[in-house]
């Protein structure tokens, strides 16, 4: 029986829908069971193409919905439900699959996660507009959560701590990259944008300056019920040129920079008590 994989509204953002999609792909790529991706209803459907479904997969098709603190019992049941039912499924869930099997099967899910031809033009359009080739700059990965973005209301996520921590994981992340390449400031935070429009360059310490790209973008979090095709084309394209650099620094826990590096196999940093370190798989927060 197949597994048809979408995504909705409130379902997590981005990184949370890959993952799993990511996941589950690699499932039934093992178990050899169809695969297919089907979103309506949310401007994904214009960003990723989608393989029609067979009609006899449609009929009786049971939906099932996995993600935030469902428990692993949930997912078990799913994937002995495959076996004998047409299941839909809604999911962020990946650790049912170890990290070792999606290493295996990053290539072949990216040419799975064919992109369309609105999201392929926006992604060569932003790396010409900023001189960028694959693996010619660095970036640094700043989520201030979604307390700070706009159009978003969530109290409880803010991952800051205060402007002097930030300040100074921002300027460790800008001496650790510091090359002959560009540094490339991805955010979601539009405070921080309109600073760095003004402010191109950033002083790290009384003798140093550093010259920093802004990726300047309409991204937004996908799970959000207004958001509209633009931004959701510009966030994906953000996720793919993150994952066209050479190395990337995060200045906070976020599964977006994690799986940008992951699946386009790049080395991802983080700052911890004062000094840029390795971020391990490990360090992923948000399972």
């Amino acid at each position: 029986m197949p597994l048809i994989h979408s995504y909705t509204h409130g379902n997590g953002g981005l990184g949370d829908f890959l993952r799993s999609l990511f996941a589950y792909y690699v499932y039934c790529k093992i178990h050899e069971i169809p695969y297919y991706l089907f979103i309506k209803g949310h401007p994904f459907e214009f960003c990723f193409k989608q393989i029609p479904i067979p009609e006899m997969y449609l009929k009786d098709l049971k939906t099932f919905r996995d993600v935030g603190s469902s428990s692993d019992k949930q997912t078990e049941d799913i994937l002995n439900r495959i076996k004998k039912e047409n299941c839909l499924v809604i999911s962020n869930k990946f650790d049912f699959i170890h990290m070792d099997l999606l290493k295996k099967h990053r290539t072949d899910f990216l040419k799975f996660l064919e992109l369309t031809d609105p999201v392929n033009t926006r992604i060569k359009f932003l790396m010409n507009f900023y001189n960028l080739d694959e693996l010619s700059f660095n970036s640094i990965h700043i989520r201030l959560g979604d307390k700070l973005m706009k159009n978003v209301n969530v109290a409880s996520d803010i991952r800051i701590k205060d402007n002097t921590s930030f300040n100074n994981d921002f300027s460790l992340g800008l001496k650790f990259l510091r090359s002959n390449k560009p540094i490339v400031i991805f955010t979601d935070n539009t405070n921080l944008k309109n600073q760095l429009k003004i402010n191109k360059t950033i002083k790290i310490d009384p003798h140093t300056v550093i010259d920093v790209t802004l990726l300047d973008t309409s991204i937004e979090h996908t799970a959000l019920h207004n958001i509209d095709t633009i931004s959701a084309i510009d966030t994906i394209a953000e996720f793919y040129i993150m994952g066209l650099s050479e190395n990337i620094v995060t200045l906070s826990s976020s599964g977006f920079s994690f799986w940008s590096s992951f699946l386009f196999n790049r080395d991802l940093y983080r700052v911890s008590d004062g000094r840029v370190v390795p971020f391990l798989e490990t360090d992923l927060k948000y399972k």
